[in-house]
């Protein structure tokens, strides 16, 4: 739903709501044989799992125009809350002991908040963009599994995951005949805390991101260079140290050690168009 509050201001508000429901068999069949090739174990595994989920999306805009769309002030807000539950029944023949009837449970819950403020003013030779954005996320996860042996075995594993990112960020383009400079910078703050009984860790820390950029046009010609450093954060799965296991070989364990993964990326592009046809190529380093 989109209010016009007036000829400059804008009130926009949007919902998504969906569900989804799974329903699949996984059968494994795992013979284990020595060096001699004599069979040692055999392992026979008959499972139905059961996953439903729900997701809910929520959005408040507000734009402020001082000069149609080369200047204006934008104020954006996003909540989305999801939840997660899959259930397994696995029937277990081994040769080696009785059949085992196992059962899986698993409850994850998540919601993620993200504020921003964009500011944007152009003009013919140059733009201006200024912002904030702030994002928390929050993960529960509850997960119990049985055994029926003798007597059954009973597994439970919980964890609570908080993160939020506070960034902030500047990019200026300026136009001088036949060239176009841009440059711009973000930095960002991270905070993260995760907490079960087996566990418990957090991490802080402050990165800055440099972009830069120029461009040349001449006679139908178009050459370009740029520059950005860029992060790749790992999964809370991959931070977690709990052991998780889908089936008799296979298991998960995460390292809470992990650090984000950096990188510098170069960029060399060119292009030309002619009447019937164009030529475009790039070259790039990641390092």
């Amino acid at each position: 739903m989109d209010i016009f509050m007036d000829s400059t201001n804008t009130l926009s508000l949007s919902t998504r709501l969906s569900k989804n429901k799974f329903l699949f068999y996984n059968v494994i069949n795992s013979v284990e044989t020595n060096v001699n090739d004599i069979d040692v174990t055999t392992i026979f595994s008959d499972a139905k799992n059961n996953d439903i989920g729900t997701n809910a999306d929520f959005n408040i805009n507000h734009r402020k125009e001082f000069d149609e769309t080369s200047h204006y002030l934008e104020i954006d807000a996003n909540h989305s809350n999801s939840s997660y539950d899959f259930t397994s029944n696995r029937a277990t023949l081994s040769s080696e002991t009785n059949d085992m009837l196992e059962k899986d449970f698993f409850f994850n819950k998540s919601g993620v908040t993200t504020f921003s403020l964009d500011y944007y003013k152009s003009n013919e030779n140059s733009i201006l963009e200024l912002g904030t954005r702030f994002e928390f996320k929050r993960l529960t996860d509850k997960t119990t599994s049985i055994v029926n042996t003798i007597p059954p075995t009973e597994t439970n594993v919980d964890y609570i995951y908080n993160d939020g990112i506070y960034a902030g960020y500047a990019v200026y383009e300026r136009s001088l005949e036949n060239f176009i400079l841009k440059g711009g910078l973000r930095m960002e703050h991270i905070k993260l805390d995760f907490k079960s009984p087996q566990d418990a860790f957090n991490k802080n820390y402050t990165d800055l991101f440099p972009f830069a950029s120029i461009a040349y046009k001449k006679n139908g010609h178009s050459f370009s260079l740029n520059y950005s450093r860029r992060i790749s954060r790992p999964r809370v799965w991959a931070l977690s140290s709990i052991t998780t296991q889908s089936d008799n070989y296979s298991q998960y364990k995460g390292n809470p050690n992990i650090n984000p993964e950096y990188a510098h990326k170069m960029e060399f592009n060119y292009y030309k168009r002619f009447s019937k046809f164009s030529i475009s190529s790039s070259i790039f380093h990641l390092s």
